[in-house]
Protein backbone atom coordinates (compact mmCIF):
# COMPACT_ATOMS: atom_id res chain seq x y z
CA UNK A 1 0.00 0.00 0.00
CA UNK A 2 1.44 3.53 -0.79
CA UNK A 3 1.78 6.51 1.39
CA UNK A 4 0.89 9.78 0.76
CA UNK A 5 2.73 12.62 1.80
CA UNK A 6 0.74 15.48 0.35
CA UNK A 7 -0.10 17.79 2.42
CA UNK A 8 -3.75 18.98 3.71
CA UNK A 9 -4.19 22.76 2.42
CA UNK A 10 -6.81 24.83 3.38
CA UNK A 11 -8.76 24.03 0.73
CA UNK A 12 -8.78 20.53 1.22
CA UNK A 13 -10.27 20.35 4.74
CA UNK A 14 -13.00 22.83 3.58
CA UNK A 15 -13.83 20.03 0.95
CA UNK A 16 -14.34 17.77 3.53
CA UNK A 17 -16.35 19.97 6.16
CA UNK A 18 -18.29 20.82 2.90
CA UNK A 19 -19.12 16.88 2.17
CA UNK A 20 -19.31 16.16 5.88
CA UNK A 21 -22.21 18.33 6.19
CA UNK A 22 -23.96 17.45 2.60
CA UNK A 23 -23.84 13.80 4.61
CA UNK A 24 -21.41 12.25 2.18
CA UNK A 25 -20.19 8.37 2.74
CA UNK A 26 -16.42 8.58 3.51
CA UNK A 27 -15.63 6.45 0.76
CA UNK A 28 -17.06 9.10 -1.95
CA UNK A 29 -14.92 12.55 0.33
CA UNK A 30 -12.11 9.93 0.30
CA UNK A 31 -12.28 9.39 -3.77
CA UNK A 32 -13.12 13.06 -3.64
CA UNK A 33 -10.30 14.56 -2.45
CA UNK A 34 -7.89 11.64 -3.82
CA UNK A 35 -7.09 10.11 -0.57
CA UNK A 36 -7.25 6.94 1.67
CA UNK A 37 -10.49 6.61 3.69
CA UNK A 38 -8.21 6.67 6.88
CA UNK A 39 -6.36 9.22 5.89
CA UNK A 40 -9.76 11.61 5.69
CA UNK A 41 -10.96 10.25 8.99
CA UNK A 42 -8.14 11.23 10.98
CA UNK A 43 -7.95 14.58 9.85
CA UNK A 44 -11.93 14.95 10.11
CA UNK A 45 -11.17 14.25 13.63
CA UNK A 46 -8.31 16.50 13.70
CA UNK A 47 -10.52 19.51 12.77
CA UNK A 48 -13.08 18.34 14.74
CA UNK A 49 -15.30 17.36 11.70
CA UNK A 50 -17.87 14.52 12.62
CA UNK A 51 -18.60 11.81 10.11
CA UNK A 52 -20.65 9.49 12.30
CA UNK A 53 -23.45 11.56 11.06
CA UNK A 54 -22.65 10.86 8.04
CA UNK A 55 -25.78 8.81 6.57
CA UNK A 56 -27.81 9.48 9.63
CA UNK A 57 -29.56 12.19 8.00
CA UNK A 58 -30.97 9.79 5.41
CA UNK A 59 -32.53 7.57 7.84
CA UNK A 60 -33.84 10.16 9.76
CA UNK A 61 -35.36 11.14 6.84
CA UNK A 62 -36.83 7.85 5.48
CA UNK A 63 -37.57 5.84 8.71
CA UNK A 64 -41.04 7.32 9.40
CA UNK A 65 -41.94 6.16 5.49
CA UNK A 66 -40.41 2.32 6.41
CA UNK A 67 -42.29 2.57 9.66
CA UNK A 68 -45.55 3.54 7.81
CA UNK A 69 -45.55 1.04 5.45
CA UNK A 70 -44.42 -1.63 7.55
CA UNK A 71 -48.21 -0.25 9.64
CA UNK A 72 -49.94 -0.70 6.55
CA UNK A 73 -48.48 -3.74 5.20
CA UNK A 74 -49.27 -5.52 8.82
CA UNK A 75 -53.05 -3.97 8.73
CA UNK A 76 -54.00 -5.51 5.17
CA UNK A 77 -52.60 -8.91 6.42
CA UNK A 78 -54.71 -9.13 9.15
CA UNK A 79 -53.14 -6.47 11.29
CA UNK A 80 -53.27 -6.81 15.11
CA UNK A 81 -51.78 -8.70 17.42
CA UNK A 82 -51.24 -12.64 17.25
CA UNK A 83 -53.88 -14.33 19.52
Amino acid sequence: MQHSSRHWTQTDIERLRVLATRHVRLRAIARELGRPAGSVRLRASLEGISLSAVGHDVLARWWPKVEAFRAARGSQAGGGTPA
